[in-house]
């Protein structure tokens, strides 16, 4: 850097050099800013991994004992078959469906009133008990 010259010159770079030195303090403290936000992000970040973590080992816990209560009602399965043969039937095997949902007369109206008017008739004459509570 060449010195100034002159008086103005002097003024004019002392100037330039404070708006330098501002700027530089403006961006040491967004700087700091950043930093500390990042430290809060790392930090939230190691606590939803010790979440997972436990999560997980919450999960494997349940898995077990999942399939711990399989086992029993295998054996369950397995002990009943054993006494209706002691008692001379043949074993009938259970399924597992799941029970048909009742609908409300309100949910069935509505399912009623979204059918077209071919599909209409069938749906009464099936659901006619509930429809006519």
């Amino acid at each position: 850097m060449d010195l100034p010259s002159n008086l103005h010159d002097a003024l004019t770079a002392l100037q330039a050099a404070r708006a330098d030195v501002a700027a530089l303090e403006s961006l040491t403290a967004e700087h700091a800013l950043v930093v500390e936000a990042l430290s809060a992000q790392k930090a939230k970040v190691s606590e939803l991994c010790e979440a997972i973590t436990r999560s997980d080992a919450e999960r494997m816990a349940l898995a077990q004992k999942l399939d711990a209560l399989e086992g029993e009602h295998a054996d369950a399965a397995t002990k009943a078959n054993v006494i209706v043969a002691s008692l001379g039937v043949d074993p009938v095997a259970i399924q597992s469906d799941q029970a048909t949902v009742c609908k409300s007369a309100t949910e069935l109206w509505a399912e009623f009133h979204s059918l077209s008017l071919q599909d209409r008739p069938a749906f009464y004459q099936k659901h006619k008990a509930t429809l006519n509570k």
